[in-house]
C-alpha cells in the first residue's frame, strides 16, 4: 500500500512521537510474559547526497534540485518469541514510512518479516528452519540515479546439524533466495537462486571445532529480461536483447572455531569456488574465497569485533555482474553505564566487479566508511539513539565516486 505525505504521513510521526514521549516518563511493561513485544519508533536521517552522486556530477543533469534531503521514518512492530521444551518459535514483523522533504518521489512504505523453528532433538539434532520477506529502497549506490526502486527479498531456509558422536557433527543446510525490483529499468537484477550445503566437523571438548564444506548454488532470471543498448568490451548490443542470468556454482572448503580463552574467540572460513555463467562468460571465476573473524571481550562492559574477508557480493544488491568484496572493519562496543552505550565502525573494502554487461566491463570500487553511535536505555525496551557515519568511495568507473555522510536520531518505544 503506498500512502500519500501531506498530514496523513504527519499524523503517523506525531503518533509514533506521542507515544515514544509519553512512554518515556515510566518504565515499560511486558507482555505475556515477555513473550511478546509490540514497539514504535521514530528515526530522522540527515542524507548529504540521497543519489550517490559524484562530485563531479551536476545534480540538475539527473533530475534532482539538490544533494541532500532530510527522512523522517515511523515504524510500528510486533516480535514474538516462545520457548516450548527444548524448542523455539519465532516471528516478527515490522512496517515503516520514509517522508523526504524534498525529494518525496521517494516517499515509501516498506515492511520485514520473519518466522522461524529453533528445533532441538535431546541435543542431537538442532537447527533452524526459517522463513523472510522485505520490502525496502534500493541502495543508490548501485545506480546513482532518482529511481524509485522498492526490492523484494524472499528466502526460505532450513539448516540442521547432527551430533553423531560427542567428536564429530554433520552439518546441511538449504537456502532459496528471490529478489524482485519494482523498477523496470532494474529488473534485470532480478533473480532466483537455490543452494544445497553440507559438512562434516570435528568438535573438542572445548567447544572448538575444525571441518570441511561442500556447496552448491544455482541461479537464473525468474522472467525473461533484456538489456539496455550498451557496449560490452566495445561490441554493441542491440536494444532488447535477451538475457538470462543463469549460473552455476560449487564450492569446497574448510572451516575452524576456535575458544582461546573465555574472552578471545576465532572464527575463520577458506574456500575455493568455482562459478560458471550461461551467457557473458567474462564473468566467469574460479579462485578463493575467505573469512576471518576475533572477538575480544576482556571485561563485560567493552568487545571488539574485527573481521577480514574475500568473498561475493551480496545476491540481493548486485546480479548483472560478479562482484568479489574484499576488505575487513574494526567495530568496538562499550557500555559507559548500564544505561548508556557507544559503538564504532571503521571499514574498508574494494569492490571487484567483472564483466558487467550493464557497464561493458570491469571497474572496482573502493569504500571507506568511519561511524559512531551512542544509545541511552532508560529502561529494557525504551531507548533513544543517534549516530554520524562519513563515507568516501573511490572508483575506476566513471563517475562512480561519491561522497556522504548520514546522520540520525531515533527514539523506540516497546511494549
Amino acid at each position: 500500500m503506498q500512502t500519500t505525505t501531506g498530514s496523513f504521513g504527519r499524523r503517523y510521526r506525531a503518533l509514533a512521537l506521542a507515544v515514544i514521549g509519553t512512554a518515556a516518563t515510566s518504565p515499560a511493561f511486558a507482555l505475556y510474559n515477555d513473550y511478546i513485544e509490540v514497539w514504535a519508533a521514530e528515526n530522522w536521517t540527515r542524507d548529504t547526497n540521497v543519489f550517490r552522486l559524484s562530485d563531479k556530477v551536476d545534480p540538475a543533469s539527473v533530475g534532482a534540485t539538490q544533494r541532500g534531503d532530510n527522512i523522517w521514518t515511523t515504524y510500528f512492530g510486533v516480535v514474538a518469541n516462545v520457548p516450548w521444551a527444548q524448542q523455539r518459535f519465532e516471528g516478527a514483523y515490522t512496517w515503516s514510512r520514509a517522508d523526504y522533504d524534498v525529494f518525496d518521489r521517494l516517499d515509501h512504505d516498506a515492511y520485514s518479516a520473519r518466522a522461524a523453528w529453533d528445533y532441538n532433538f535431546q541435543n542431537k539434532v538442532t537447527g533452524v528452519a526459517s522463513y523472510t520477506q522485505a520490502r525496502s529502497l534500493a541502495s543508490f549506490s548501485n545506480f546513482q540515479l532518482p529511481l524509485r526502486d522498492l526490492v523484494t527479498v524472499k528466502q526460505g531456509q532450513v539448516t540442521g546439524a547432527w551430533l553423531a558422536t560427542p567428536r564429530w557433527r554433520a552439518d546441511g543446510r538449504y537456502t532459496a533466495v528471490e529478489t524482485d525490483h519494482s523498477d523496470p529499468f532494474r529488473s534485470i537484477n532480478n533473480i532466483r537462486s537455490q543452494e544445497l550445503g553440507t559438512g562434516l566437523s570435528y568438535v573438542t571438548p572445548q567447544d572448538n571445532l575444525i571441518g570441511a564444506s561442500l556447496r552448491y548454488q544455482k541461479g537464473e532470471s525468474p522472467d525473461n529480461a533484456t538489456l539496455p543498448g550498451t557496449l560490452i568490451i566495445g561490441q554493441p548490443i542491440i536494444i532488447g536483447q535477451p538475457f538470462n542470468n543463469e549460473y552455476d556454482q560449487w564450492g569446497a572448503g574448510a572451516t575452524t572455531t576456535w575458544i582461546f580463552t573465555p574472552q578471545s574467540r576465532f572464527e575463520g572460513r577458506v574456500e575455493w569456488i568455482r562459478r560458471r555463467y550461461t551467457e557473458f562468460t567474462q564473468r566467469n571465476y574460479t579462485g578463493p574465497t575467505a573469512k576471518a573473524l576475533y572477538k575480544w571481550t576482556p571485561t563485560p562492559k567493552f568487545t571488539l569485533e574485527t573481521v577480514v574477508q574475500r568473498d561475493v557480493g551480496p545476491p540481493e544488491e548486485i546480479q548483472t555482474s560478479f562482484v568479489l568484496v574484499t576488505g575487513g572493519y574494526v567495530r568496538p562496543k562499550w557500555a559507559i553505564t548500564e544505561k548508556i552505550f557507544l559503538q564504532g565502525n571503521a571499514e574498508y573494502e574494494i569492490w571487484d566487479y567483472r564483466g558487467d554487461p550493464l557497464t561493458g566491463g570491469n571497474f572496482t570500487h573502493r569504500s571507506r566508511i568511519f561511524s559512531g553511535s551512542v544509545q541511552w536505555k532508560p529502561w529494557q525496551r525504551i531507548w533513544f539513539s543517534a549516530g554520524v557515519s562519513r563515507e568516501v568511495r573511490t572508483s575506476t568507473l566513471l563517475f562512480g565516486d561519491y561522497q556522504v555522510t548520514v546522520g540520525f536520531i531515533e527514539g523506540r518505544i516497546g511494549f
